[in-house]
């Protein structure tokens, strides 16, 4: 599903985030990739969804290569993932049944399937009530929630979780990972981004721990 060869990354201002990564992440696999501040973390994120591209190496993802992808390819790429981010990105201005439609919206989903959609994601997460709030009304754990039903109601072949445990307690957050996102009957690519190792190695998953932009434990 996803194959790192021997990437890396320099940014423009000569800080080299990622040297020499190798690793391979296979199609239904559940992956922690973790470490501390600076490890190289945010820049594995950025490259898998195109935001940044390699200064070396190669990026695969479903055997075709990211590298060479043309900038009208990236939305197809893109919607192969869904993508629950640290700072959640909910917009503030919509409510809970608009920042689920927004993204069916834009992967070009009809008004009559993105209806069904919203109606049978927001029961799942206990949003039945709450279609007309905004994120401001509700609480972290609901925010957290939605941002993880958004990511979801595409049905991605990738779920992409970028620290999950920031927003909430290590408990709730695991309940969340647990109930939608381990073990589900879709058989989706889970990666999970955390600085909290401790958490990555009692998780029973694989974990990818890096430090100064290099792997140091894949297992």
């Amino acid at each position: 599903m996803i194959e790192f060869l021997h990437t890396s990354k320099v940014y423009p201002n000569g800080v080299e985030a990622v040297r020499d990564l190798t690793f391979t992440i296979k199609q239904g696999e559940e992956v922690f990739i973790t470490g501390p501040a600076g490890a190289g973390k945010t820049t594995i994120f950025k490259l898998l969804i195109k935001d940044e591209s390699p200064t070396g190496g190669t990026i695969m993802f479903g055997g075709a290569s990211l590298n060479s992808l043309p900038d009208k390819e990236i939305p197809y790429i893109r919607r192969k993932f869904g993508v629950v981010f640290q700072d959640l990105k909910l917009l503030p201005d919509r409510t809970v049944e608009d920042n689920i439609s927004f993204v069916l919206h834009a992967i070009g989903i009809s008004y009559s399937q993105r209806k069904e959609k919203i109606t049978r994601i927001l029961s799942l997460f206990g949003f039945e009530n709450k279609y007309s709030l905004l994120p401001k009304e509700l609480s972290a754990g609901e925010k957290q929630k939605l941002a993880f039903a958004r990511a979801l109601s595409t049905e991605p072949e990738v779920l992409l979780i970028d620290e999950p445990f920031s927003h909430l307690e290590v408990a709730s957050a695991w309940e969340l990972l647990q109930l939608f996102c381990f073990d589900s009957l879709h058989k989706r690519t889970v990666v999970v981004i955390t600085q909290d190792r401790e958490i990555a190695r009692k998780s029973g998953r694989r974990v990818i721990e890096l430090k100064a932009g290099q792997i140091i434990t894949n297992v």
